[in-house]
């Protein structure tokens, strides 16, 4: 009986340990709200520096490397009115270790803030991230 319990005990603390074990951590405002951001506005955000800059911080994770794994993740990051921003997600999986690396590059980048009518408005926008190794022979 005590045998049973003190698995029971273990289990209950194993299963509160690992419950945000995979969940990332982001700075995400307590205000947030997907609603506040426009879908379409007059000139839509643009990456500083263009999409490259997005492309120099994606980080090919080194298990998806050594198990051949490729794919194209879509992200939908949320910008505010100053081009950062304030959330991303994604909307189109690959595989869950790329779009991990996506997010995290996705997050790092900062953006002309959209517009709208001549003012900075906040606005989502989908960003494809291809994860594509190279063959040698």
């Amino acid at each position: 009986m005590k045998v049973m319990i003190f698995l029971t005990a273990v289990f209950l603390f194993i299963s509160g340990c690992n419950k945000d074990e995979n969940k990332e951590v982001t700075n995400i405002p307590d205000s947030f709200s997907k609603a506040d951001y426009k879908i379409e506005v007059d000139e839509m955000p643009e990456p500083v520096g263009g999409i490259i800059a997005i492309q120099e911080k994606v980080i090919y994770p080194e298990y998806a490397k050594e198990k051949g794994i490729e794919g194209k993740v879509f992200v939908i990051a949320f910008v505010n009115e100053s081009g950062d921003v304030v959330n991303a997600e994604v909307i189109r999986s690959a595989n869950p270790v790329l779009d991990s690396a996506a997010l995290k590059a996705v997050r790092q980048v900062k953006f002309e803030p959209g517009q709208n009518e001549g003012k900075k408005v906040k606005v989502q926008v989908t960003i494809p991230i291809m994860f594509k190794l190279s063959r040698t022979k």
